[in-house]
């Protein structure tokens, strides 16, 4: 905004609102379109269902009708030719609206080839063979009627109403039916036979568990169905109540008759019941259902050209207020931005001076700023990377010239640098271990002692760090590159700098000094061994004349154990004048031979 005048500034800001406020009201009217568009497609969907929901009817109607055939009640058979052909001309009409998608997909190609093969062969399968065909056939038929609803958007609805319209009419009423069309053609093939096995008993309480199981959800659906659709809820707890109670009459006559083995009902009555019952649920998904879902979608496709309509009118005129201050604006930003892009590239060409300084007073002076505060810190980091790179350079160059093995590590325990000593002593060099998990595992053939090495230095590290000082020496067992190996004593230090620490290591070869320890060891042990085992009485005694060494002879000769004389003054045993006459001194150790 600084030099230019408003006027000129918000004719030029006023294109790119113009540019913006097209995007969006284009973005609104194709999102609105969609949401339209996907409507429509929901009620072609739902004119889908329909034929197939008539298939899955006549469908399960032949399952039962043809069970009894089977079962010899052939009194059933005109009817299950009649529902055969009823089933294919579903079938053909299903195919006529369906997409060309669909039409040639492979679940849809199955169906219709394993209904054909199903017309041709029931005659000859036996009752169970028949049962299970159909059941499977009928089973995939609704998950094909789901994939289409899920193709035509109807079970993707965000629309609570809707959703639970279109959950009870695809998925919970058809699951409920199906379960009770199943006890059908199971009950009609035991009655017609007026026998049923321990197998088939079994079955048929499982059925009747599954369907109670269904038709628990069923109410549950139906009733969310009807508490956000409150115009059709009293019809919805209407045809409820009359589907449960029908529901529970088929149970409780199936358990009284039919698994208690009496076979008092017909199979043409008990086909008949079942089969009001379940044509009760079709004709709630057919009348009430169906086009109460179709009802709503319409009318938010109203509600969406509406919001449309609407929607573009406010942005039209919100573009119109708005336009001549918006030009304005887009010449202050684009001159801003100008000169930070100019001093962001000139910084990166080199020039770490370069400063921006826009003389506004809007949010672009914070970046400006920012961009100031940036490049001084960025010249503060640079100068103390230097002085770290020159602080690490003289350090490398006086552990360079020591002779004693020394190694560099990083905080991410990469290390740095190795000094020709440790070269020397070692045979590694930087490319054989980088990093110190490197070092450890050509250190020692043992995971344990890897590991031990490992954790043992990642405390001293932290202790060093924490302490700022130096931690106790650690005394490592390190294999050469040659095989050998040799013990040393390891001891750390860290230097801090500003963009990390670096860790110092001092590795002093101790191989003569444990050797000479172990011969002292071993000399003392041998000399205590001598003298345990003398006849003698060797007495070995401090400075101050007190008793540190007893050996066998002098338990058997003064009656005392070690235990019992260790720390007491050598006056014990005699009196001071006697040590002065017989016994030969010296100093540190009294011996005398005793005869016995």
């Amino acid at each position: 905004m600084n030099r230019l005048d408003y006027t000129r500034k918000f004719m030029v800001l006023g294109l790119i609102y113009l540019v913006a406020i097209t995007v969006v009201v284009y973005s609104l009217y194709a999102n609105l379109n969609q949401i339209a568009r996907t409507s429509q497609r929901q009620l072609e969907g739902l004119e889908l269902i329909k034929p197939i929901s008539s298939g899955v009817q006549f469908m399960q109607q032949h399952r039962g009708l043809s069970t009894g055939v089977l079962g010899g009640n052939e009194a059933m058979r005109n009817q299950c030719d009649a529902k055969e052909i009823e089933t294919a001309a579903a079938f053909d009409s299903i195919e006529q609206r369906l997409s060309a998608d669909l039409v040639l997909s492979e679940d849809w190609g199955r169906l219709k080839a394993d209904w054909n093969s199903l017309q041709k062969g029931w005659s000859n399968w036996t009752v169970d063979e028949n049962f299970t065909t159909h059941t499977d056939l009928i089973d995939r038929m609704l998950v094909f009627e789901v994939r289409v609803a899920d193709d035509y958007a109807l079970t993707f609805d965000s629309d609570i109403d809707a959703f639970y319209l279109i959950d009870t009419t695809v998925n919970k009423l058809p699951l409920a039916l199906e379960r009770l069309g199943q006890i059908r053609a199971f009950g009609t093939g035991i009655l017609t036979q007026k026998q049923i096995s321990a197998n088939q008993q079994a079955e048929m309480i499982a059925l009747i568990a599954e369907l109670r199981h269904a038709l628990k959800f069923l109410i549950i659906n139906l009733e969310k169905t009807g508490q956000f659709n409150p115009e059709i809820q009293n019809s919805l707890l209407v045809a409820t109540e009359d589907i449960v109670d029908s529901a529970r009459q088929i149970v409780d006559l199936v358990q009284s008759d039919i698994i208690a083995e009496h076979f008092v009902t017909s199979p043409e009555d008990f086909f008949k019941m079942t089969t009001a019952a379940i044509d009760k649920g079709y004709r709630q998904m057919a009348r009430t259902l169906l086009p109460k879902t179709e009802a709503l979608i319409t009318a938010r496709i109203q509600r969406t050209k509406n919001k449309l309509h609407v929607s573009i009118g406010i942005a039209v005129l919100l573009l119109l207020v708005v336009h001549y201050f918006l030009i304005g604006i887009y010449y202050a930003m684009i001159g801003s931005i100008q000169s930070l892009t100019r001093s962001a590239r000139v910084f990166a060409g080199g020039d770490i001076r370069e400063r921006i300084n826009l003389g506004t007073c809007d949010e672009l002076r914070q970046i400006g700023d920012s961009f100031n505060e940036m490049a001084d810190g960025f010249n503060a980091l640079l100068a103390a990377r230097l002085e770290d790179k020159a602080s690490e350079t003289r350090l490398r160059s006086i552990i360079d010239a020591s002779p004693v093995p020394m190694v560099l590590n990083d905080d991410q325990q990469n290390i740095t640098f190795l000094n020709p000593a440790f070269i020397q002593t070692f045979g590694y060099t930087l490319e054989d271990i980088p990093t110190l998990a490197d070092w450890w595992a050509k250190a020692s053939p043992d995971p344990e002692y890897r590991k031990w090495m490992a954790a043992t230095w990642q405390t001293t590290l932290e202790a060093v760090l924490h302490d700022d000082s130096q931690f106790n020496p650690v005394e490592l067992n390190i294999r050469c590159h040659s095989g050998s190996t040799k013990t040393v004593l390891a001891n750390a230090s860290s230097i801090k700098q500003s963009l990390g620490s670096v860790h110092l290591v001092v590795l002093y070869d101790i191989n003569e000094r444990k050797k000479a320890e172990q011969k002292l060891l071993e000399r003392e042990a041998r000399y205590r061994a001598v003298t345990y085992s003398a006849n003698d009485a060797i007495i070995t005694s401090s400075n101050a004349g007190n008793i540190m060494g007893w050996n066998r002879g002098a338990e058997t000769i003064f009656g005392y154990t070690e235990t019992e004389v260790a720390g007491q003054p050598l006056t014990l045993l005699m009196p001071q004048r006697y040590f002065d006459r017989h016994l030969a001194y010296e100093p540190g150790v009294i011996r005398r031979s005793v005869a016995h």
